[in-house]
């Protein structure tokens, strides 16, 4: 078989009330985060509150057609 880390010790049984301290504290903390998203006093973010939007006018006119533009190119999705 193969061996990576070789023997080891660890004692697991002893360590479970820290193993359930731990995970308490997780469990609690995540209650906590769905309490606050559901009441709407996280800050989640930009990434999860949608950003913000930015438009912008501008003051010159865009061919539509193809012979109106200067160069005379088509693009290859763009109806001729």
């Amino acid at each position: 078989m193969l061996e990576i880390l070789g023997k080891t010790d660890i004692d697991f049984m002893g360590k479970r009330r820290w193993a359930f301290l731990f995970s308490g504290i997780m469990v609690v903390l995540g209650i906590v985060a769905v309490i606050q998203i559901a009441r709407g006093s996280a800050n989640l973010g930009i990434d999860f509150a949608g950003g913000t939007a930015v438009q912008r006018t501008i003051s010159w006119s865009i061919p539509a057609r193809k012979s109106d533009r200067p160069s005379g190119r088509s693009f290859s999705r763009m109806p001729s």
